[in-house]
């Protein structure tokens, strides 16, 4: 008498290359996820970077009585808006944050949640003797929480003074 159907050992040697065929497929996948986050994560970094570069970049352009405190580390930038109100704005780096500070009011321009600011420095430079005032330099440098990406960027900008 002739039954027909599997037997129980082929079902398993079919369930058994399936699984490896799935195991074989779905590395490659998880791979190009994990890449994706990653890449995510580091565009993320630098637009939230450019985003403060740019509003740093603004507000110099437009800015008065700019000058640096560099007796403390690190340094603090201090300038007066463009209407000539001396509202005591500043940018500086707190816990990893840059921090703009204006009237008693603190706001985060950065989140350490995503990435860490390692270093914010301002420098400024004279063009000549006459000059009071000259070319502010702002560089900042970042790194993402898993320490893999590094960002740098750099502006310079020569405020109204």
């Amino acid at each position: 008498m002739i039954q027909k159907g599997f037997t129980l050992v082929e079902l398993m040697v079919v369930i058994g290359i399936l699984s490896v065929i799935t195991l074989v497929i779905s590395q490659p996948l998880a791979n190009v996820i994990k890449y994706q986050r990653e890449s995510q994560l580091n565009d993320n970094m630098r637009d939230n970077l450019q985003f403060v570069m740019n509003r740093m970049e603004k507000e110099l352009k437009t800015s008065t009585d700019v000058t640096i405190d560099t007796t403390i580390t690190p340094n603090k930038l201090i300038f007066t808006d463009q209407f000539g109100v001396s509202t005591g704005y500043s940018h500086s780096l707190n816990n990893d944050e840059i921090l703009r500070t204006s009237s008693g009011n603190t706001t985060k321009l950065t989140e350490n949640t995503v990435f860490k600011v390692t270093k914010l420095v301002f420098n400024e430079r004279l063009y000549s003797l006459v000059d009071s005032k000259g070319l502010v330099t702002v560089s900042i440098e970042a790194t993402s929480l898993n320490n893999k990406d590094k960002v740098s960027m750099q502006i310079s900008v020569y405020p109204v003074n």
